[in-house]
C-alpha cells in the first residue's frame, strides 16, 4: 500500500470513528432529555371505538393446547396440542403480568376488534392490552376466528 493511500485510509478512518461519536453522544443525549422531561419511551397505541368484542376466557396446556370458552361455559375454540400454540403463550403472557401485578392469574380477556380494524386483547385485571396485529397474519387469523367463531 502506497504511503497517500495509507494517509486517505487513515483520514477515512478518523472521520468514521468522529461520526460514530458524534450519533452515540446524540444518543445518549436524546434519552436523557427524555427522561429528564418524563416524556413517555414508546408511542402510543392507536386506541378506537369498538366494533366486536368477545369475552373470554382461556385454559391452556405447556403442549400447546388451548381451550378458549365464553363466561357461560360456551365453547369458542378447542385446540389439540400444537394447534394453539400462539393462544396458549398469548395466555401465558397475560398470567404473568397478571402474578407480577399481584392479582388472581385466573380470570377473562376481552377481544375486541376496533373500528380501525385492529385486533387487540384486553386484560381488565389489570388494565394491559395486546395490540396482536404485531405478531403476524397467521397469529392474528387464530384471535380473529375466536373473535368471529360461534
Amino acid at each position: 500500500m502506497s504511503h497517500a493511500a495509507r494517509l486517505q485510509r487513515e483520514k477515512n478512518d478518523r472521520i468514521a470513528m468522529r461520526a460514530v461519536f458524534f450519533m452515540l453522544c446524540t444518543i445518549v443525549l436524546l434519552v436523557a432529555a427524555a427522561r429528564l422531561t418524563d416524556r413517555p419511551l414508546a408511542a402510543p397505541t392507536p386506541v378506537s371505538d369498538i366494533k366486536l368484542e368477545r369475552v373470554i376466557q382461556i385454559q391452556t396446556t405447556l403442549a400447546g393446547a388451548a381451550l378458549v370458552t365464553e363466561m357461560d361455559g360456551t365453547v369458542v375454540a378447542d385446540l389439540p396440542t400444537g394447534k394453539g400454540v400462539f393462544i396458549s403463550v398469548i395466555d401465558r403472557v397475560v398470567r404473568r403480568q397478571r402474578v407480577t401485578a399481584g392479582v388472581s392469574a385466573d380470570g377473562p380477556v376481552h377481544l375486541q376488534l376496533g373500528v380501525n380494524n385492529r385486533l387487540s386483547l384486553l386484560d381488565p385485571s389489570t388494565g394491559r392490552r395486546i395490540e396482536l396485529v404485531s405478531y403476524g397474519k397467521d397469529n392474528v387469523a387464530a384471535f380473529r376466528g375466536l373473535l368471529e367463531g360461534s
